[in-house]
């Protein structure tokens, strides 16, 4: 709900219990005028209503909506807590094979939701595209259709995300794939870099990896063409074996012109 639509409603007396809750999810992504706009409720906010803002990225929440929030951290779960909760009858990992199960709770890192999204929204998918690829390009092989891959798997979950909940933004939906997709990237190249003890040249390259998905992150948040930046980011992905990390770097076209 956008801030817009929360201002006329904070003020109305619950009609059910004591108090209404009010839930703005990604608030990272307010943006400037909407902020300013929710910053006198925040301010003043009326005896029975409540205001959560939830953000994965709280460095990017303006500073002035940081200064009049109470901050509640959630950390993640450990292993033998989310093997439980996996292990529920009505989890969303019931049924699935224990390989996939498996999968899902590595990537999720101790978050029951990140688990949940990632098996409602078939991210199995997401796995079992991506990692043929990413296996040619870090053996020196070429995968032409890595990057072409990365874009359409991003723009479908976003498009079949807006389809199933009314109301959703796409710019929202973009960002939330994006971030998605970066974790699922970010998580290899960890991996890589743990194994690679005492190997320096296995340790640069998965150091590179780690500074391009950092640098294609910023250039999707500065509104670079997301195709742009995936062919960026798949050539780049290839290139940490055998160029120096200063190398990689170089923007794709749309940012030099």
């Amino acid at each position: 709900m956008g801030s817009k639509r929360i201002d006329p409603l904070v003020a109305l007396a619950p009609s059910q219990g004591k108090r209404r809750v009010f839930l703005l999810d990604e608030a990272e992504l307010l943006a400037r005028e909407g902020a300013n706009a929710l910053l006198k409720t925040l301010e003043e906010p009326p005896p029975a209503a409540v205001i959560v803002l939830v953000s994965a990225s709280e460095h990017r929440v303006l500073p002035t909506i940081r200064s009049r929030c109470q901050r509640i951290l959630f950390r993640p779960l450990d292993d033998e807590a989310m093997q439980r909760w996996a292990a529920l009858p009505d989890s969303p990992l019931a049924g699935l094979d224990e390989a996939d199960a498996a999968w899902i709770l590595r990537f999720a890192a101790g978050s029951p939701g990140l688990a949940a999204l990632a098996a409602e929204t078939n991210l199995l998918r997401w796995r079992d595209a991506l990692e043929p690829l990413l296996d040619r390009v870090e053996t020196g092989q070429p995968a032409p259709s890595l990057g072409s891959t990365l874009a359409a798997l991003v723009d479908d979950w976003a498009a079949a995300w807006v389809k199933a909940h009314a109301g959703a933004s796409k710019e929202a939906a973009n960002h939330r794939a994006a971030s998605l997709l970066f974790r699922l990237l970010g998580q290899r190249a960890q991996r890589a870099l743990e194994s690679a003890e005492g190997r320096p040249r296995c340790t640069a390259a998965a150091l590179a990896r780690t500074g391009a998905l950092s640098q294609a992150e910023a250039w999707l948040a500065s509104n670079v063409s997301p195709k742009l930046v995936f062919a960026w980011l798949a050539g780049a992905w290839g290139q940490a074996e055998r160029s120096p990390c200063r190398a990689l770097f170089r923007p794709p076209l749309a940012v030099l012109s």
